[in-house]
């Protein structure tokens, strides 16, 4: 056909340099590079070292932080905090978030749940009047993030004598013991809601259970010991444990004067024992009714 133009391809044999490799394969690493080479990609070790400035910007990471040295000796000298939420779903008793609280040297859970951070700067006054009172001892050093919720305390921990350690903005690794308590407490509390088959407005009392039992528990940390054992010099009480989640039957105290009415409510058994005090806390779930005793 007229004006018909054929055009030829020309096989061009040149080498591709490896620096054009990375750009095209979108910089990878020059391990990746090297393990490229059986299909034809440039081995060349002049570049192989050759800096990029696209890869230091687009995959540049932190050191890795150290292991935390903290190894005191006496009960709360120094103690770890931090707030937890909000969740989506408020709890039974009203609450979004909780706050965790961890003892250095026992490595004893607390656990506070609260309906808004606003509550957080009296929960940690009374964490501390509850330690002077029943425990006899002084805090000397807290440790948190910058959130506005504990840098509010700031006057307050001065004049108390008391040390306020703060981490660094966007560097949650400085205060990992408390962020590694909380995985650990959502991991048991997450297997507590599992196994009974609550509805999700009751994680607060399976948050409150799994501190509980993990203060119960035996840990390499503490070369086998309990966080119990540690706070209370003796090994903690287990025999009124009861699966989180089983059938159990409450008093019936509103009969209303029937004779021939049900002296007891078939529930599921969700008890929450607050740390460190001996009181016992339970919540029964109706199963037969809507209502929640």
């Amino acid at each position: 056909m007229r004006g018909l133009e054929t055009i030829g391809a020309v096989h061009q044999t040149e080498v591709v340099s490896r620096d054009v490799w990375h750009h095209r394969l979108g910089h990878p690493s020059s391990h990746v590079l090297d393990l490229l080479s059986i299909y034809g990609v440039s081995k060349n070790n002049v570049l192989k070292n050759k800096t990029c400035e696209i890869c230091i910007r687009a995959k540049q990471t932190r050191c890795s932080f150290p292991t935390s040295s903290n190894n005191t000796t006496d009960l709360f000298d120094l103690i770890h905090y931090d707030l937890w939420g909000p969740y989506r779903t408020m709890s039974h008793c009203g609450a979004r978030y909780f706050l965790t609280i961890i003892d250095d040297c026992s490595r004893s859970v607390l656990l506070y749940l609260l309906p808004t951070k606003q509550e957080v700067a009296r929960t940690i006054r009374d964490f501390l009047a509850l330690v002077e009172r029943q425990f006899q001892k002084h805090v000397k050093t807290v440790r948190s993030d910058n959130g506005t919720e504990f840098m509010c305390l700031s006057s307050f921990f001065r004049e108390k004598g008391i040390l306020h350690e703060t981490s660094c903005v966007h560097t949650p690794q400085q205060n990992g013991r408390v962020e590694r308590k909380h995985r650990h407490i959502l991991n048991v509390a997450r297997a507590l809601r599992f196994q009974s088959s609550l509805p999700l407005e009751f994680w607060g009392e399976c948050i409150l259970t799994a501190a509980y039992l993990i203060n119960r528990t035996p840990t390499p940390l503490l070369k086998g010991k309990t966080p119990f054992d540690i706070l209370y010099g003796r090994a903690p009480p287990l025999q009124h444990l009861r699966v989180f989640g089983s059938l159990c039957y409450a008093h019936n105290k509103d009969h209303r004067g029937d004779k021939f009415a049900s002296r007891s409510i078939k529930c599921v058994f969700t008890f929450s024992i607050y740390w460190p005090c001996s009181l016992y806390h339970r919540s029964y779930c109706d199963c037969d009714q809507t209502n929640t005793l």
